[in-house]
């Protein structure tokens, strides 16, 4: 075992390596410290994707919002007072999957869960005009106070319409990633605490499921629109059903797309028990965050 332990720790040596020459290649040094320091980051759109990919991505969760929902009027406004959600976009439609594949997004969320990561959520989200803030909250759904030091779950929200303070962007708490809680009734309503998320379609927003964040009313008659991947540990139960991605799809991908999707977790075995050759590397990641 400690022949073993000494290959994990060079081996973590080796990650934590190449992990900050990627870093420093795609020129996110500076994200890195805003999500140490503030709880969350923006990345500009051009480190993000082409300006044909958001535009793509935008215009087919619109469309697929026009034909799921009687309420969708382009002309005056989309369910108001919510964001409609578009549930699992990246089994509907190939621009959501090729986009599991983001690097920047990888990049960034594999440094604050580690190279095992998974992906928990795939949503869609259309805001229209409404009045009304949207509570103060966590996305640590069903995580028990006190939330862990370490990040369970990062949401990469990729914003594919303008986000202003008027058109009901998403605020944040800075800083409060590292209460380790939730807030309070009373914290859920004061939206003084939330700083403004402004940024031009095409940026990135990471924010780890511990950051409070809420979102302001929609003063505008535009839509706010907006793809969530979320990536979580793998010990964190996803919130969707991952086996729905058929085996077609995944073998249009590089391997890692098939990671993403949790292919290689010994959990979820039958009667014949878990593949046994997985169990090594599934063990050392207790040890490694970078694993």
């Amino acid at each position: 075992m400690e022949h073993t332990m000494d290959n994990a720790i060079h081996s973590m040596k080796d990650k934590v390596k190449a992990t900050y020459a990627r870093i420093e290649e795609l020129g996110l040094e500076s994200n890195i410290a805003e999500l140490e320091v503030k709880g969350y980051t923006v990345v500009p759109p051009e480190k993000v994707a082409e300006a044909s990919h958001v535009a793509e991505m935008r215009e087919t969760l619109l469309q697929l919002a026009r034909e799921e929902s009687e309420e969708f009027d382009k002309d005056s406004n989309f369910r108001p007072g919510f964001s409609y959600t578009i549930w699992y976009p990246i089994i509907r439609q190939s621009v959501f999957a090729r986009n599991l594949l983001n690097e920047v997004a990888l990049v960034l969320s594999r440094y604050l869960l580690g190279e095992s990561m998974v992906l928990n959520n795939s949503l869609g989200f259309v805001k229209g005009r409404t009045s009304d803030y949207y509570r103060v909250h966590t996305d640590s759904l069903m995580i028990p106070e006190p939330l862990p030091s370490y990040t369970q779950i990062v949401n990469c929200s990729f914003l594919l319409t303008d986000y202003t303070v008027d058109r009901g962007c998403i605020g944040v708490v800075p800083g409060s990633h590292r209460l380790y809680r939730h807030p309070t009734p009373t914290e859920e309503q004061a939206f003084d605490m939330l700083e403004p998320i402004e940024a031009p379609a095409g940026s990135l927003l990471i924010l780890p499921a511990c950051t409070w964040h809420g979102a302001f009313p929609n003063e505008t008659d535009s839509l706010r629109v907006a793809l969530v991947q979320a990536f979580s540990r793998v010990h964190i139960a996803p919130s969707i059903d991952r086996s729905l991605v058929t085996e077609e799809t995944i073998q249009q991908y590089p391997p890692q797309f098939a990671r993403l999707l949790g292919r290689d977790l010994i959990t979820g075995f039958g009667t014949q028990g878990p593949d046994m050759s997985k169990y090594e590397k599934m063990y050392l990641l207790q040890r490694d965050k970078f694993a």
